[in-house]
């Protein structure tokens, strides 16, 4: 199974999450598998404060194990605050010190305009998400 097809999966059952009762689903969504030494780490919803110790959790369990990437997509994240970037920075920092990379995937505009912002895109591998460009 490719890397694309482990993400559309895994978008597709986030997806599948957002159209059930609103009350019931929590305020961010993470769905984690692996190929190989790397891991793909899919957000849906919203990554901030209040999220915050739910993703350092995933992250404290997924980046030890990381032999090659960690790849983080953002492509159904709503709301990115200033302690959801604190974790993909604190992330790259433990992934590049391990011998290991941290990749962010689709993130929507408004968070690749935030990225760019705050100059992280000069930090972070950041790859777009091209898959309706033809």
């Amino acid at each position: 199974m490719s890397l694309d097809e482990v993400v559309a999966d895994a978008d597709q059952d986030l997806l599948d999450l957002a159209n059930t009762d609103i009350w019931r689903v929590p305020l961010l969504r993470i769905s984690v598998s692996w190929m190989g030494g790397t891991a793909i780490l899919v957000l849906a919803g919203e990554a901030d404060l209040s999220t915050a110790s739910f993703v350092q959790e995933h992250l404290d369990e997924i980046v030890p194990d990381v032999r090659s990437e960690l790849v983080v997509d953002l492509g159904f994240v709503t709301f990115l605050g200033s302690t959801g970037m604190s974790f993909l920075v604190m992330a790259h920092r433990q992934l590049r010190a391990q011998g290991s990379r941290l990749v962010v995937f689709a993130p929507t505009a408004p968070i690749r305009r935030l990225f760019e912002i705050c100059d992280l895109n000069s930090v972070l591998v950041i790859v777009p998400d091209n898959s309706d460009e033809k």
